[in-house]
Formats: structure tokens, sequence, C-alpha cells
């Protein structure tokens, strides 16, 4: 490997890194505002918040596979 596509490799790897850092804060702040909703409203189901949360996880999961695979 020569010195340019070291530093190519590296830049990349330094982009995907950080965009799995902006995935997973997007992510924190998505459930977040999941788990507030649901505190404010006691009377919803666990089944409907069990599915939500599930989707917001596979969606994230995706998201990150995707980012994992650019590295």
């Amino acid at each position: 490997m020569t010195g340019d596509s070291l530093e190519a490799a590296l830049g990349d790897a330094k982009k995907a890194a950080q965009d799995l850092v902006r995935a997973s804060a997007k992510l924190t702040r998505r459930m977040l505002g999941k788990a507030e909703a649901a505190a404010k409203d006691p009377r919803a189901s666990v089944r409907r918040a069990t599915r939500r949360a599930a989707r917001e996880l596979e969606s994230a999961a995706r998201e990150i596979d995707q980012i994992l695979k650019k590295i």
C-alpha cells in the first residue's frame, strides 16, 4: 500500500466512524423521545411501544450495517 492509498483508507475509515457516531447519537435521541412519550402516556399499550422500539432498532441496525460496509 502506498502512502496516499493508506491515507485515503484511513480517511474513509475515519469518515465511516464519524457516520457511525452520528447514527448512534440519532438513535439515542429517537429512543429518548420515544421513552419520554411513553412516560407521558401511561395508558399506551406495552405491545405498541415494543413494536415501535423494535422498528426503530431494526432501522438503526440497517443504517449501522450500511455504515460498516463502507469501512
